[in-house]
């Protein structure tokens, strides 16, 4: 497993329309990220980085001195603060995925140019450990491999140290004291490899070897190669899950539209390349995932309803794109055919997922994530089966209307006929009026009879919509002196969408009294009119009369 497997295993957890399969893919996708970090944090083991195999694997049994005593003060890592682990963070300009262990790009491993405090946090892990540590085999007496660290870069000194062959004793120990050329302030190795001083003549003694690289020094450079372990391996991490995508809703102001017996089965968005320090997308792929839940009741209601516990998902066919750009968003529509999105479906969250260049990485994977509404119904009332007369309400068509009203005034009945939707978004400041030649949606067979109600469509929105209707009233009565008027309607009005999905809430809103995670099932409620539970829609009613012969609201 590596790197080119994890970007693999997550574009397919992405992607894939089964839970299982998910599950298994992010899985696979976090062991895979996990394994490459592992190997950047043996990167500041000097051994590791400094082909000091022996030391490194065979002679302590395969476990480095440095990382032993690492691992026997385990505290060393759980305190490190925030603040140390920041300033051991690389800080690279749109990097490769190797420069996060080897900035260079030729075959020396250490650039001399990097000895620039400068350029601390511009160099790879693998980089900064070699340049500044030695090893217990390329020590500066026994490596004509490597140039750095220079023994002229440190200053000698002497502590007074524990003696480690006679318990309560001390010995004095002089050591390599970095102080030059890039990093400093931390004791590199102790000056004598055979022999240390002995505290009661001062004089040398071989009788006793003292490891170069004692717990003094390791205590030192753990606490340079600690944090930027943990540094590296953060900016690695944050390096793969870089790809950002804004959703955003397209033009026609909902993402998607279906008739009232129909599923979603296309998606239209806007789509933005929203990665830090715009990195370009370029050429590549991208899919659509609509993740939500399946109500086993009627949703359209205003209670809580039960759903299902799993997630569904609907998948479209790969897209491929020349780019997506950084300063503008670009309109993308995707087929749900072959999965289409059900009118019952709740807790819905919109995806869109890109695969190709993404900076200087090859198949790369960004994603955009967004919880848009739940299929939200629109719908026709048809009022003119009654008639406003002098702020009296009349059967259309009845005697009394006709006495009072017929023929200086349109007051018989009329079907709802011709129904053109045109649908904006809520911000756009200008209105997109809907007509027979400018329409996102019409269904011929779409009538509705006087005094009675219908459903002419679901949408997905985000939380407003703005939407026209144009149509056409019918005239039913032969007695209907007005039938040259009963042309065309408009209406344009800003509707909020239906929200059913769980929110996590306080306990105690679920009666627990300890932190147990509390979901609630939110919903709003629909309005009921005439026999019938409406969300949003229009009214149609004839134009009301008075007493003037004049039409009023």
């Amino acid at each position: 497993m590596g790197w080119d497997n994890a970007r693999i295993y997550f574009y397919s957890a992405l992607t894939s329309g089964d839970n299982a399969a998910r599950e298994s893919y992010f899985a696979k996708t976090f062991q895979s990220a996990g394994q490459v970090m592992h190997l950047l944090q043996d990167m500041a083991v000097p051994a590791h980085v400094r082909n000091d195999f022996w030391n490194s694997h065979i002679w302590t049994g395969g476990t480095n001195p440095y990382e032993l005593y690492v691992q026997n003060h385990i505290a060393k890592i759980t305190s490190l603060t925030r603040e140390q682990i920041s300033s051991a963070t690389p800080t690279f300009t749109n990097p490769k995925q190797t420069d996060f262990w080897d900035t260079s790009d030729d075959s020396v491993i250490v650039p001399v140019q990097i000895f620039n405090t400068t350029l601390q946090s511009k160099a790879g892990l693998a980089e900064y450990t070699n340049a500044n540590f030695v090893s217990e085999g390329t020590h500066f007496s026994n490596s004509d491999e490597f140039e750095y660290p220079t023994k002229s870069s440190t200053d000698e000194v002497v502590h007074t140290i524990s003696d480690p062959f006679d318990p309560g004793a001390t010995v004095k120990r002089p050591y390599y004291y970095k102080a030059r050329d890039w990093e400093v302030g931390y004791h590199l190795a102790g000056v004598n490899y055979t022999y240390f001083y002995n505290p009661n003549s001062g004089t040398q003694s071989a009788e006793k070897i003292i490891p170069p690289l004692d717990d003094y020094v390791h205590m030192d450079c753990a606490e340079k190669l600690l944090p930027r372990a943990v540094g590296y391996s953060a900016a690695l991490l944050d390096y793969f899950f870089r790809g950002e995508i804004e959703i955003s809703i397209p033009d026609q102001g909902v993402y998607a539209i279906t008739g009232p017996t129909g599923s979603f089965d296309k998606i239209r968005l806007k789509a933005r390349n929203k990665t830090a320090d715009n990195e370009e997308m370029g050429a590549g792929i991208v899919q659509a995932v609509v993740k939500y839940k399946i109500a086993q009741a009627d949703p359209f209601t205003s209670a809580a309803v039960p759903v299902t516990k799993d997630f569904s998902y609907a998948v479209s066919p790969a897209v491929d794109i020349l780019s997506l750009p950084t300063d503008t968003a670009i309109e993308l529509e995707f087929d749900l055919s072959g999965n289409p999105i059900p009118l019952y479906a709740t807790d819905v969250y919109l995806q869109v997922v890109f695969k190709g260049r993404l900076g200087n990485e090859q198949d790369a994977v960004a994603v955009g994530f967004k919880d848009i509404s739940e299929p939200t119904p629109l719908d026709i009332i048809n009022d003119m089966d009654r008639v406003h007369i002098s702020r009296a309400l009349y059967t259309a068509g009845s005697p009394e209307a006709v006495a009072l009203a017929d023929p200086l005034w349109d007051i018989y009945a009329h079907e709802v006929r011709n129904v053109y939707f045109k649908f904006s978004s809520s911000a756009d400041p200008e209105d997109h009026y809907a007509s027979s030649a400018a329409y996102d949606y019409f269904e011929p067979a779409f009538i509705v009879a006087p005094g009675t109600g219908a459903r002419a469509l679901y949408v997905l929105g985000d939380e407003q919509f703005k939407v026209s209707v144009a149509l056409s009233k019918g005239y039913l009565d032969e007695r209907d002196s007005y039938r040259e008027l009963q042309s065309v309607a408009h209406w344009i009005s800003v509707f909020n969408t239906k929200r059913r999905q769980d929110v996590l809430r306080n306990p105690s809103d679920c009666g627990y009294t300890d932190a147990t995670p509390c979901y609630v099932q939110e919903y709003l409620d629909m309005l009921g009119y005439r026999d019938r539970l409406v969300w949003n829609g229009f009214k149609v009613e004839n134009q009301r009369f008075d007493d003037g012969n004049n039409w009023y609201y």
